[in-house]
């Protein structure tokens, strides 16, 4: 019955390519639509308890929508000129809160909470004026050292290393802000030089990536694939037919995509490769003997979407939907255009030692690889991301966070303190570069109200403090807005200190 039906579609040729035709122009309209996602998450199980936890955690704390730009002095520690140059880009940065960007921190432009003479509490930029002196600057680097709410989180114990940070809203578009604050850094950062690093930085460089290496396995699948079917099928308008179909096959996928609403990940889209090879074998073979394992192939793929691996089960979304448009476009297009199939030897049994061998050899260098997880891995000391990486791990010892999660009612002292205590013992490790936490805060204000570096002891006086630190940006990311969650954010080093 299937082999009638395509008949039928090749004996009327002109109703079959005017429903071609119609498949592939409607398919470009909705192609329009397509979404592609760049996640650093994509690789992720979402349903594992751990993921979700994290997850929920960094989205909560806006952990996500954070931009971190690192700016190095070319030769000495905390220059006037490198000062200049973390102001300007701080200023720019900040200007830039109707294109997306929130808010920008960097030691420029920190408030600093300190006493006064006569014992009360003062807030103040830490940096006034920069001075243009060496003894100024010496002085000004004193001063900056002994600010340890700023030492290790936004210069480093060294001076030679800036930290801007700048939070932006999540609900643009991370590529374009990500692209927006690299324009603006580098017109602005005059003799330093800048590193980026955040999720929209690093999937950028994985999009960039993909697409370079992509064009490359492109041109190498290209030309085996006409070898093979330069043995295989010979007849030459059969297979310049097959590879008009195959690139419509591509398109008809992205408009069925589209269409949808199906979301696609970067990492995703090298399964095309995939789509192309099956709908070219199919029209190669000949849609008679091959819709079978078509549909075959689209069910086996819908399989995959039901794997807890967001990677895995994109992949399979997209060779299930492209089996459909092979199928789709076999039948309206290939079929009325291409000749007759002509029964001739096709050398096929002296194809099979070549394809063993090589299949052996394929299946020796799979045995090899092993996937690669931090960025210290899925990076080179030459990328962007390896340079970045570098940079933290020279200047601000590690480039690697650890969030904490504390949840209790951080109004109540006795669990406040409970949160002092443990944020004191992981900073009394020696093996941490740095470790933030709202106490920090809270316990040098109560320095300043009480004279004592401490969680006070009545709930009135907790209620002073975060009174006192309502509305102040650097606490968000720290504790939450009904103050009964935290999060302590922990640095640790790439390389630990006893290996």
């Amino acid at each position: 019955m299937w082999n009638r039906f395509v008949a039928a579609l090749a004996a009327r040729k002109a109703v079959s390519l005017v429903v071609g035709v119609a498949l592939v122009v409607g398919s470009g309209a909705f192609a329009r639509k397509l979404v592609v996602t760049s996640d650093v998450t994509d690789a992720m199980p979402p349903l594992t308890p751990e993921v979700q936890a994290w997850l929920e955690l960094s989205k909560r704390f806006d952990a996500f929508n954070s931009f971190i730009i690192g700016l190095e002095e070319p030769n000495a520690p905390m220059t006037a000129e490198g000062l200049e140059a973390v102001t300007r880009v701080t200023k720019a940065l900040a200007a830039k809160k109707a294109e997306g960007v929130l808010n920008v921190a960097s030691v420029t432009n920190v408030d600093s909470i300190h006493e006064s003479d006569d014992g009360s509490l003062v807030t103040e930029t830490l940096i006034t004026s920069i001075p243009k002196d060496e003894a100024g600057l010496a002085a000004l680097r004193a001063k900056v050292k002994a600010d340890t709410k700023v030492t290790g989180a936004l210069i480093s114990g060294d001076q030679r290393g800036y930290m801007v940070l700048a939070r932006v809203d999540g609900s643009k578009d991370g590529a374009a802000l990500a692209t927006l604050v690299r324009h603006t850094v580098e017109e602005n950062k005059g003799p330093l030089t800048a590193h980026y690093f955040g999720a929209a930085f690093i999937t950028g460089l994985i999009a960039q990536r993909l697409a370079e290496r992509g064009t490359l396995l492109g041109i190498a699948f290209i030309v085996l694939l006409l070898i093979v079917l330069a043995v295989l099928v010979r007849r030459a308008q059969r297979i310049v037919v097959g590879l008009l179909c195959a690139a419509l096959t591509l398109v008809v996928w992205a408009g069925l995509a589209g269409a949808l609403g199906v979301t696609v990940s970067a990492t995703a889209l090298t399964a095309l490769l995939g789509v192309a090879g099956v709908s070219m074998a199919a029209f190669a073979r000949g849609l008679e003997g091959s819709a079978k394992s078509l549909v075959a192939v689209g069910f086996a793929a819908l399989a995959l979407t039901r794997i807890p691996v967001p990677y895995v089960a994109a992949t399979g979304a997209v060779l299930a939907l492209g089996a459909l448009a092979a199928l789709l476009v076999g039948l309206f297009i290939f079929t009325p255009l291409a000749p007759p199939a002509e029964e001739e030897p096709t050398g096929e049994k002296n194809l099979l030692v070549p394809a063993l061998v090589l299949l052996a050899l394929f299946g020796f260098a799979a045995s090899r690889a092993h996937f690669r997880a931090t960025p210290q891995e899925m990076f080179s000391g030459s990328d962007e991301v390896g340079r970045a990486l570098h940079f933290f791990d020279e200047h601000f010892k590690g480039a690697d966070i650890i969030q904490i999660d504390f949840k209790g009612d951080l109004r109540e002292p006795a669990i406040a303190a409970r949160l002092m205590r443990m944020t004191d013992l992981l900073e009394g490790t020696k093996e941490l570069p740095d470790v933030r936490s709202v106490t920090q805060i809270l316990g040098f204000l109560n320095k300043g109200f009480a004279g004592v570096q401490r969680i006070p002891t009545t709930r009135e006086s907790m209620g002073n403090l975060w009174f006192f630190l309502e509305g102040r940006e650097d606490v968000k990311q720290l504790v939450s807005g009904e103050r009964d969650e935290a999060m302590v954010v922990v640095r640790i080093p790439t390389t630990p200190a006893n290996s």
